[in-house]
């Protein structure tokens, strides 16, 4: 286990956690930096207490792994909202889930013969990363309240903003 470190630098698919000497690496990962309070475990289970950097590749990877779901109303709305450089929570949420799903897909690719279960496994395991209930109106953690009032059709009642 490595704790307090410094600081996180996410690069692509590799993770660079350092504290001092000591550099441990873990796969599979979002492309952000951010620093980290506390690291409890090698699987990248953090304390979030900064704000990600979010990027026009980053965004890109986020366009590429939402496309092969089809077409979605909202997560256009939010990817519209990242690119003009919104950076609410919900924001940055949005991202840094869609981020984690892509690399827990490209993970667990082959281990799932339909590609709903895939979907979901790596949806609720992102989930967890970022310690948000599946609880009906999580979504509002996701998704700005604007775009929830845009398509409401789209959401659970009880994600809908007041």
């Amino acid at each position: 286990m490595l704790h307090a470190c410094v600081g996180m630098s996410v690069f692509g698919d590799t993770v660079s956690l350092e504290e001092g000497s000591t550099s441990v690496m873990v796969t599979s990962c979002v492309s952000v930096t951010l620093p980290v309070t506390c690291v409890r475990s090698v699987n990248l289970s953090i304390t979030h207490n900064s704000t990600p950097k979010v990027t026009a590749q980053g965004i890109a990877r986020v366009e590429q792994h939402l496309a092969q779901f089809g077409d979605d109303a909202a997560n256009q709305a939010m990817i519209a909202r990242l690119k003009a450089g919104q950076t609410s929570t919900q924001d940055l949420y949005f991202y840094m889930h869609e981020s984690k799903e892509s690399a827990v897909m490209r993970r667990t690719e082959g281990a799932f013969s339909d590609m709903y279960e895939w979907q979901r496994a790596a949806h609720l395991e992102t989930l967890n990363w970022q310690k948000s209930p599946y609880s009906p109106g999580y979504e509002s953690q996701l998704y700005h309240p604007d775009v929830i009032r845009q398509f409401p059709q789209q959401f659970n009642p009880q994600t809908w903003p007041q």
